[in-house]
């Protein structure tokens, strides 16, 4: 499953953060964010409803993605972060609806390996390496990756500029979590938790549970858990036998909300 891509390219004394993840199936759209300083300097908006239409290709997906974080970071390391606002800028003139689409940079003016300086800034820890099930990152990660059960938000930082040792929030657990297939029965219980740093307790929330595909109608559950933060969940996958598939679960509670998925391979 794709979690995204987290990494920090310094250039000219400046250390920008560059974010790229899936929005999901949807809203079928890649989306990269360049931060510094706790604002974001530019962005970079693409469709993958192509992959989808011509027959879902999770691997094309994972290589698109992974191509569009690496030419924005590119980007930046070449000085190109002026070039990266027009790009993320709305159009002066009415557009159709729609996602908006942005050209990529032209692979053959950016340099796509890491300069010898990324390559030492990596082995002092300062950039973070995307995490893809099932794919060995480009350079050695810093850390493990997040846990599946929490949502990792890397532009929470500390005022020293390093990842805090707590990540304050929502949690989601899940009880009878299993690989999931089309045509199974769900049947688990789930529980939401507030992390803070006088430490982690139970928390009343509305959940949301959706299960998409592109072969069949989505599924849709809107449940509240109970003052434990505990509520059960039982409902069926609809069968399928091709295309992807996933289950979305979204807590919300005191202003706060966290999001985990979980992938449903065919029946």
């Amino acid at each position: 499953m794709i979690t995204g891509y987290n990494t920090d390219v310094e250039h000219e004394g400046i250390v920008y953060h560059v974010q790229t993840e899936d929005k999901g199936l949807e809203t079928p759209l890649l989306l990269s964010l360049v931060y510094s300083g706790g604002a974001i300097l530019a962005s970079k908006r693409s469709s993958y409803q192509d992959l989808i239409t011509k027959g879902f290709n999770e691997a094309a997906l994972a290589e698109r993605l992974q191509r569009q974080h690496r030419l924005i970071c590119a980007a930046i390391n070449a000085g190109r972060l002026e070039d990266l606002k027009k790009m993320g800028a709305p159009p002066r003139t009415a557009a159709p609806a729609g996602p908006l689409t942005v050209e990529p940079i032209p692979i053959e003016s950016i340099p796509l390996e890491p300069s010898r300086e990324q390559q030492q800034a990596a082995d002092q820890g300062r950039i973070l390496q995307p995490f893809i099930e099932g794919q060995t990152p480009l350079l050695p990660p810093p850390a493990p990756p997040p846990s599946p059960y929490t949502v990792y938000d890397s532009r929470r930082r500390s005022a020293a500029g390093g990842t805090p040792d707590i990540e304050e929030g929502l949690r989601i657990s899940l009880s009878g979590d299993k690989d999931f297939r089309g045509g199974d029965l769900i049947d688990m219980q789930l529980m939401v938790t507030r992390v803070s740093t006088e430490g982690e307790e139970p928390v009343a929330a509305v959940v949301s549970l959706k299960i998409l595909g592109t072969a069949f109608r989505p599924v849709i559950l809107s449940l509240k858990t109970n003052r434990q933060g505990s509520v059960a969940v039982n409902c069926k996958i609809p069968n399928f036998t091709t295309g992807r598939s996933a289950i979305v679960i979204k807590a919300t509670a005191a202003g706060l909300s966290t999001e985990t998925r979980r992938v449903i391979h065919p029946g």
